[in-house]
C-alpha cells in the first residue's frame, strides 16, 4: 500500500484503518475516534451509535489479535459504548465549557487502555490536568470537527514506552504531530484525504495547536 505522506519517521495512510492495520507494525494503539458530539463527518455518522460500536470494536479486536496495546480518548457521554477497558486514565481540563448530557459542566474526559502495556510504561498519576481548547485551535486543525490539544497527546505519549505509535482514525494528525515533536515514530491512518492533507501540512509546518 503507496503511503499518502511517509517522511521523518511519520507515515499516514489514507484508507479505512480496518484494511491497513492488519499490514502494518507498531508497538502502540493510540486514538481519539468520532463519537457522538454532534459533528458531521462525510465518511462517517457520528450520530449512529450501533454502527459506531460496531467499528470500535472491529478495530479493538484488530489491534488485540495483534497483542499490541491502545489507548482511546472519548467523551463522558460514550465511554458506556466501549468494550470494558483494562484501565483508565483522566484528563482533567478545568475551565472547560463542554457541556455532558446531565447539563453539567464537563471538566474531564476518559483516556481508556486495553491490553498489556509496551516495556516499562510508567504512569506516575492517573490524571493530566491541561485546560480545555475547545473551539480554539489556530492553525490546520481547526477545519477539523474535533481536535485535541497536541501537548495532551505529548503528555500522554510520554507515558508509553513505546518508539512507534499508530493512530486508526488519524483526522487532523494530532498523535503524529506530538509523536514528531518527542522525537518517536508514528502511522496515521484516515479514510478522508481532505484531513490527509491538513495532517501533511501541520507536520510540514511542526504546527502546536
Amino acid at each position: 500500500m503507496t503511503p499518502y505522506y511517509d517522511k521523518d519517521g511519520i507515515t499516514i495512510y489514507n484508507a479505512d484503518c480496518r484494511d491497513v492495520l492488519p499490514c502494518v507494525e507498531f508497538d502502540m494503539a493510540f486514538t481519539d475516534p468520532p463519537y457522538g458530539v454532534g459533528f458531521s463527518y462525510s465518511a462517517y455518522d457520528d450520530g449512529n451509535k450501533v454502527g459506531f460500536c460496531q467499528l470500535i470494536s472491529e478495530v479493538l479486536n484488530i489491534v488485540k489479535a495483534s497483542e499490541r496495546p491502545m489507548a482511546i480518548t472519548t467523551g463522558i457521554n460514550w465511554m458506556w459504548s466501549y468494550p470494558p477497558a483494562d484501565g483508565v486514565m483522566c484528563w482533567f481540563k478545568p475551565g472547560s465549557v463542554r457541556h455532558s448530557t446531565m447539563g453539567t459542566i464537563s471538566e474531564w474526559e476518559p483516556v481508556l487502555i486495553y491490553g498489556k502495556l509496551p516495556g516499562k510504561s510508567r504512569f506516575g498519576s492517573d490524571v493530566i490536568r491541561l485546560p480545555d481548547c475547545a473551539n480554539h485551535a489556530k492553525d490546520a486543525a481547526a477545519w477539523h470537527p474535533c481536535p485535541k490539544p497536541v501537548n495532551l497527546y505529548r503528555q500522554l505519549l510520554a507515558r508509553f514506552d513505546a518508539e512507534l505509535f499508530c493512530d486508526p482514525f488519524m483526522g487532523s494528525g494530532t498523535t503524529l504531530l506530538a509523536a514528531k515533536l518527542d522525537g518517536k515514530r508514528a502511522i496515521g491512518i484516515e479514510i478522508e484525504e481532505r484531513y490527509c492533507e491538513i495532517a501533511a501540512s501541520r507536520l510540514a509546518q511542526g504546527v502546536l495547536f
